[in-house]
């Protein structure tokens, strides 16, 4: 297995030796001013294949046939649509109270388990937080 990859490190090292050879032979004749503005040259040149390449992708309407972009959506499962027709602030108001809700049982499933580096991290994001739910949970429900 060593002598394949030797003869192929070998045969790579010669390729490339071979093409620096033939680029030298072409490129060293050139004075020092038109290797740089030579350089220059293919510097800009390359560039502007660049931009224009990304400006083309940025002005074309029509979809690649190769890349498919799929739409990122939200799982169902995060935030569940509510099969009751009401109106829109009585919607609001419960779907504020849901949220505080599932908040609260993820306070006290964190405060309950042994992870508390997440639950302290969370009280710090959002510090008074657990008081005021538990002040509105002992109000209204």
């Amino acid at each position: 297995m060593k002598e394949t990859k030797e003869k192929v490190k070998g045969w790579f090292a010669k390729a490339g030796q071979s093409v620096a050879d033939k680029l030298n032979e072409w490129i060293n004749p050139f004075s020092h001013a038109a290797k740089k503005k030579g350089l220059i040259a293919m510097g800009i040149l390359t560039s502007m294949v660049c931009v224009m390449l990304v400006i083309r992708s940025l002005q074309s309407n029509e979809t690649s046939p190769s890349l498919k972009v799929e739409q990122i959506t939200t799982p169902a499962d995060i935030h569940p649509k509510e099969n009751a027709v009401t109106t829109d602030p009585e919607r609001s108001i419960m779907e504020q109270y849901n949220r505080m809700i599932r908040f609260k049982e993820l306070v006290e499933k964190l405060s309950s388990s042994r992870d508390h580096l997440k639950l302290d991290s969370l009280m710090k994001a959002h510090p008074g937080l657990r008081d005021s739910l538990n002040e509105f949970i002992k109000h209204y429900y």
